[in-house]
């Protein structure tokens, strides 16, 4: 029981801090949860991530699923990914039962309290590069761990920087985080142990026309040719497999039991919401229905899921586009957590409010998708985790693992970018210039120092952080 607590309580406070995406999740997990609390092994910890990345859903909560499992076995799962959803879903359905009498000044104040806590995370991200560097080094592959973090990283980043410098342009490439994973997976497995000059121009072609199909470089509108480069990469990725080093595969049937006892606890939990729910509204089975495939087709990050909410709850009017675009979006952009997970929830909370006009209704459909998006996300995890559990030996999965804090780091590059734009956004916004984003420095520099320095805890620098830029904000705004 002890364990359960320690679990539940270190998940939901990393839930309550959670700005900034699930990539931005990443490093603050591991420091919970590896160096601090020793929950999970690194390697461990790095394997949830792969695996996790290629894995649609909501990334942060699949990785805390992962943490739970390991650390206290099939009930981990459930309990793992919903305390890390739980504060963001818990503040989106109490903003949207409040959303009469809620004025834009309340939304306002919370975004004033990010600024800090974004700053925090900034210095968390800025460590986990920091760390990724010195692994390289110590690794003797620092010059290619360098250039496979900014080869990642000019992959993803040019939407923001084009946001933050004001350029009107459409982006040539930024990649979604699974499309980076996808053709690193890609270039391991045709590689394998057998380097040629061949394979490499091979490989090299392939991947820059996948690059093209994928960006926005005009390729992604010509359907044939993104089937034509998927084909040719899967066969390639065949050949290169069955041409590598042969290795012996076992399969332990406790893992395939044990996937299914935590997906079964999950499984049970929705069955229960989704039976209340259905006494609520006849739209319930729709609703689940549409969140499940949303949730299984949600790659790419919450901006991603939020498009595809727009076509399968507001174009098929499930949720009214006012109810979405005016209240839940706002709502859902500015609070910690999954977007999936309180997009989901709240849209659940619409749609239950809008038969009786009754709070309770809400919650009780908004549960419902709670739990649909935990068993979408975490279900599909922990499936595609008791594969990766039967090859991980591999000498491709090694070669893999060796590249995943390069890979990840080049994210958090792309990551600090867009929390700076976060806040740049906020200033124009507001009324308040560049004071954001310059408070946001000075706060990030003031939590380096209470880090390294003053060696604080983390818990008390983002209060201070958080405090300091509530009360810092509105002194701008006053004046």
């Amino acid at each position: 029981m002890e364990k359960i607590t320690h679990l539940v309580f270190s998940m939901f406070k990393v839930g309550l801090i959670g700005f900034g995406g699930g990539n931005a999740l990443i490093p603050i997990l591991e420091q919970i949860a590896v160096d601090e609390e020793k929950m999970v092994s690194e390697e461990a910890y790095e394997e949830d991530v792969v695996v996790a990345s290629i894995t649609p859903g909501a990334l942060p909560v699949e990785i805390a699923g992962g943490i739970g499992r390991r650390y206290v076995g099939n009930k981990g799962l459930l309990l793992g990914g919903m305390a890390m959803a739980l504060p963001g879903v818990i503040l989106t359905i109490l903003l949207s039962s409040v959303i009469t009498v809620l004025n834009e000044s309340v939304l306002l104040q919370i975004r004033y309290i990010a600024v800090g806590v974004t700053a925090f995370i900034c210095c968390l991200l800025t460590e986990y590069i920091v760390t990724s560097v010195k692994y390289c080094k110590e690794g003797n592959a620092l010059k290619y761990g360098i250039m496979v973090s900014l080869l990642v990283f000019i992959l993803t980043c040019e939407k923001n920087i084009y946001k933050i410098m004001g350029i009107d342009m459409k982006p040539f490439f930024s990649l979604a985080t699974i499309h980076i994973f996808i053709l690193a997976f890609f270039l391991v497995l045709y590689m394998g142990d057998k380097v040629s000059c061949i394979r490499l121009c091979v490989g090299g072609i392939v991947s820059v026309v996948y690059i093209l199909c994928m960006g926005n470089a005009g390729l992604h509108d010509a359907g044939y040719v993104r089937l034509a480069v998927t084909t040719c990469m899967v066969l390639l990725s065949v050949y290169g497999f069955y041409n590598a080093k042969r290795e012996h595969i076992s399969i332990d049937k406790s893992i395939v039991f044990r996937t299914g006892m935590e997906i079964g606890w999950i499984a049970l939990f929705t069955i229960i919401f989704v039976v209340a729910a259905l006494y609520v509204t006849k739209n319930t089975v729709r609703y689940i229905g549409n969140g499940f495939l949303s949730s299984v087709m949600s790659f790419g990050g919450g901006d991603a899921y939020l498009t595809l909410a727009d076509g399968l709850f507001v174009h098929t009017e499930l949720i009214s586009e006012e109810d979405f675009y005016n209240y839940l979006v706002p709502i859902v952009n500015i609070l910690p957590g999954s977007i999936l997970c309180k997009t989901l929830s709240g849209m659940g909370y619409f749609i239950g409010f809008s038969v009786h006009g009754k709070v309770w209704e809400g919650v009780i459909v908004a549960i419902a998708g709670f739990f649909v998006s935990l068993l979408a996300s975490c279900g599909i995890f922990d499936l595609i985790g008791c594969f990766y559990s039967v090859i991980r030996e591999l000498y491709i999965i090694r070669e893999i693992r060796k590249w995943i804090r390069p890979i990840v780091a080049g994210l958090m590059i792309t990551v600090l970018l867009s929390l700076v734009w976060q806040n740049i956004k906020l200033g124009n916004e507001g009324a308040l210039g560049k004071g954001p984003v310059l408070l946001m420095l000075v706060i990030y520099v003031a939590d380096l120092f209470m880090i390294y320095k003053v060696k604080m805890k983390n818990g008390s620098i983002v209060f201070l952080s958080a405090i300091m830029s509530f009360i810092v904000c509105n002194l701008m705004m006053g004046g």
